[in-house]
């Protein structure tokens, strides 16, 4: 440590003089004084790595003036100087805690030289088993505080372990914005909000680094030694941390019946405070991405149900044919029961045919609403055949006015399959909706929509393929991109939709290659074990 500062204090000019030499052609930075009450003050506004002193001085002895000394630098290493060196003397100078004792005259300056190397490597060895001993246990906080994902929380656990390992009585954590501090946590929760004056103060300090401020050095403050009074603390130690272009000012406080903050405690509140402003940028970066994922899910589930209302729209024309059917029926039959010249027998058949065609019209006007209305989003298991028979109650209708034969091939014993309902009925009545209206146009030949359903590789393996034109080379391969579209009238979303709901799903949709005709062929996949692996089995 040769570019250590050292204080030299000595009532006698030469001894000082002889010190200040030896020192600086050793390579240390020497500060000398002949009154000890000078010594004290230049060590107020200064920190020394070594005091050298005498024992006897006149105004102060030198133990007395190494007990005033700790009050400021409580860490600061003694090379004790004398010239009546007794027995009694060492075992004082050691009682004192003096690192080291030279006798006056010196025999030679290398023993000062020396015996100042070694007290300072000592120190140094001291300071570094300290550091040591904090740095252990930080690492595995660390770990716990870039664990925790809300700010909220993670202020409130760094204020905690702040004061736990810091000894503070009161532990502040303020954000600079606005042109001033603002608190987060701490300190002024058990007391009264800090006024300007103080804040002011916290942009001072803020500005100065690592410091400690003890009670006295606040007396031309006086809101501020209020402040501190009021809550009786004694030393304050500040820590400004930059961080992504915010500045953090953490103060931990301690009362007056406790010792100093020394080098070890401002160690481990440099390391703490940096490791926390890390743990809360990452908190409130965790936050505002799930923040932005809460409104892509919520616009998603919006588009969704969009795009599901615009299916239905495309089926209106074809659901009010089939409503106004058995609405004709039911008036006829409740026409003819009401007349005189037939018996009762023929009223109730019609009334009875009557009843069927009503119950007809809600079983489709239920299946119609349940289509519509948004689902719960929450994955359960499914009978993968009532999903698709209840959906076809839906198409039925328009495959029978459009003229399209519908060959079905789904296995009796499927098992149930995790999923959003509404959703995969969605994206399966999509695919149906796509495939009739690609065959519109298609004219002298027989139409067809072939919807099968198997398992494959614990995989449920749904496909919609149709007899139509297919989908244009130029199109297929980005067929599931935004408002990418064949048809004239088309959103181009129904694909694109329906394939981020498979992918959420965990599975995949593709356009593959046809296997009954030389229309489009779409195929679903979807996992059909749970989360831990086990099966649905149908009926289960």
């Amino acid at each position: 440590m040769a570019d250590a500062h050292i204080l030299v204090v000595d009532d006698e000019t030469g001894i000082v003089r002889l010190c200040q030499v030896v020192l600086e052609r050793a390579g240390y930075t020497v500060s000398t004084s002949t009154d000890p009450h000078h010594a004290l003050s230049v060590m107020r506004s200064h920190p020394f790595d070594l005091l050298v002193t005498d024992i006897r001085m006149p105004q102060m002895d030198g133990f007395e003036l190494i007990a005033r000394a700790r009050e400021i630098q409580p860490e600061v290493p003694v090379l004790m100087m004398t010239g009546f060196g007794t027995i009694d003397t060492a075992i004082e100078a050691l009682r004192k805690g003096v690192n080291g004792l030279l006798l006056k005259p010196f025999n030679n300056s290398a023993e000062l030289v020396e015996t100042t190397r070694q007290i300072l490597e000592e120190a140094r060895q001291r300071k570094d088993a300290n550091r040591l001993r904090i740095i252990r246990p930080l690492f595995d906080l660390s770990e716990t505080l870039v664990a925790q994902t809300s700010p909220s929380i993670l202020l409130e656990m760094i204020r905690f372990t702040i004061g736990r390992f810091l000894q503070a009585d009161g532990v502040g954590i303020y954000e600079h914005c606005d042109q001033t501090y603002q608190l987060l946590t701490g300190l002024s929760d058990h007391g009264n909000q800090p006024e300007v004056a103080v804040r002011n103060y916290l942009d001072d300090i803020g500005r100065r680094g690592t410091v400690e401020i003890t009670e006295a050095q606040t007396t031309e403050r006086l809101e501020l030694a209020e402040w501190i009074r009021e809550h009786g603390w004694g030393y304050l130690l500040s820590v400004p941390v930059l961080k992504s272009d915010h500045t953090y000012l953490f103060i931990a406080a301690r009362s007056r019946n406790k010792p100093r903050y020394n080098d070890a405690d401002v160690d481990m509140m440099t390391i703490l405070t940096r490791q926390s402003v890390v743990a809360l940028e990452n908190a409130r970066l965790y936050q505002a991405q799930r923040e932005a994922l809460e409104r892509v899910k919520e616009s998603q589930n919006a588009l969704v149900q969009s795009e599901k209302m615009a299916a239905v729209g495309r089926l209106v024309a074809s659901v009010a044919h089939e409503i106004n059917n058995p609405l004709q029926s039911v008036r006829n039959c409740l026409h003819l029961a009401t007349r005189d010249d037939i018996d009762q027998k023929q009223q109730q058949e019609f009334i009875e045919l009557a009843q069927n065609e009503v119950n007809r019209l809600a079983r489709l006007v239920q299946q119609m609403l349940e289509f519509s209305r948004p689902g719960k989003g929450q994955q359960e298991p499914v009978d993968v055949k009532e999903l698709i028979e209840r959906l076809l109650g839906i198409v039925r209708p328009t495959l029978r006015d459009k003229h399209i034969d519908l060959v079905l091939d789904v296995g009796t014993q499927l098992p149930k399959v995790p999923m959003i309902r509404d959703q995969i009925q969605q994206v399966i009545f999509n695919l149906v909706i796509n495939a009739i209206e690609a065959m519109e146009s298609q004219e002298g030949s027989a139409r067809k929509i072939w919807l099968s359903a198997e398992i494959e590789e614990r995989q449920l393996v749904i496909r919609v393929e149709d007899s139509g034109p297919g989908v244009p080379p130029d199109l297929a391969e980005k067929i599931f991109e935004p408002f990418i579209t064949g048809k004239a009238n088309g959103t181009g979303l129904g694909l694109s939709v329906s394939y981020g709901i498979i992918e959420s799903h965990k599975g995949t949709l593709r356009l593959v290659p046809p296997q009954n005709a030389s229309g489009a062929c779409f195929e679903i996949r979807l996992p059909v074990g749970g989360q831990d692996g086990e099966r649905f089995i149908a009926g289960s």
